[in-house]
């Protein structure tokens, strides 16, 4: 890589997009020749559906941690949850560790940490340990103060009008 500035990003807000801009990104990467790694929180993974599958063809291998989160229909405990994701964010510290990637994507991240499913600390840990030559991309809704402080690039996606004040469910290749 050439250019070693901004690398922690945070796509955030109400909108819809924060992942699909950090997939999009991550499909950028790929194709200039970066090694990229897709940690999801918070979601669960989609046998067809999502963007993983394309990823997964373009050599982004996507793992799935924390699945669910409180207050969405049928979630394991809280206390799961957090086994889960303290998994997920060992595993990024191990990739960071490592050295293998050039692009760390920790995809709803933030809501993890808005739901305190991971602590914030944890998170400002990951940013203090990645590389020069990583980029390390947060996305979720409620990235804080601290974190948008943190981080060199923030996208704040708003939501200005959606299908879902009416009613409409998610959506295979739209939303899902």
């Amino acid at each position: 890589m050439n250019d070693k500035s901004g690398k922690i990003h945070i796509y955030t807000g109400d909108g819809k997009g924060k992942s699909t801009a950090a997939a999009g990104q991550a499909l950028r990467a790929a194709a200039a020749g970066f090694k990229v790694a897709l940690l999801y929180f918070c979601k669960e993974p989609r046998s067809g559906a999502g963007e993983t599958g394309l990823l997964e063809k373009c050599g982004i291998r996507a793992e799935f941690y924390a699945r669910g989160h409180p207050g969405c229909g049928e979630s394991p405990p809280l206390n799961e949850l957090r086994k889960d994701a303290a998994a997920g964010m060992d595993r990024a510290a191990e990739l960071l560790q490592a050295g293998s990637t050039d692009m760390l994507i920790l995809d709803e991240v933030i809501v993890a940490v808005r739901d305190g499913i991971i602590r914030e600390e944890d998170i400002f840990a990951l940013m203090d340990q990645a590389r020069e030559e990583t980029f390390l991309i947060l996305t979720g809704r409620g990235a804080t103060g601290k974190m948008i402080e943190k981080a060199e690039l923030v996208s704040r996606i708003e939501d200005v009008k959606h299908p879902f004040k009416k009613g409409v469910r998610c959506r295979t290749g739209i939303e899902i």
